[in-house]
């Protein structure tokens, strides 16, 4: 017989343009136990500005909060990490009480400081 397996480890897209929103996954309260959550964080932004340094908007980050809220516990990480070889993701403000993120900046980096 099968034995089933405890997922650990779970990560999603998250588009930042603001104008095709992606929605978090449904359900993930039924994966309880998770250690680390990768949240993807695509560019999209990038295209409507020139700046160098964008503030993903609270109303993009909201919804992946409002799923993540019963299944982030002390024990869980969330990595936050650029989709794209050239721009950073940053979550420099965690929520202290609840671990979820307040702020998250995408930041354009050099392809000299990758390589």
């Amino acid at each position: 017989m099968a034995q089933l397996q405890k997922q650990q480890v779970f990560g999603m897209y998250i588009d930042t343009s603001g104008i095709r929103h992606t929605n978090p996954i449904q359900g993930l309260n039924n994966l309880a136990g998770l250690e680390d959550i990768n949240l993807y964080f695509g560019s999209e932004a990038s295209r409507y500005t020139t700046a160098k340094a964008i503030e993903v908007g609270s109303n993009i980050i909201a919804p992946y909060n409002d799923a993540l809220d019963p299944i982030v516990t002390a024990g869980t990480t969330l990595n936050v990490t650029s989709a794209n070889l050239t721009w950073i993701s940053a979550d420099l403000l965690k929520n202290a009480v609840t671990g979820l993120l307040d702020k998250v900046y995408l930041v354009k980096s050099s392809i000299y400081d990758i390589c």
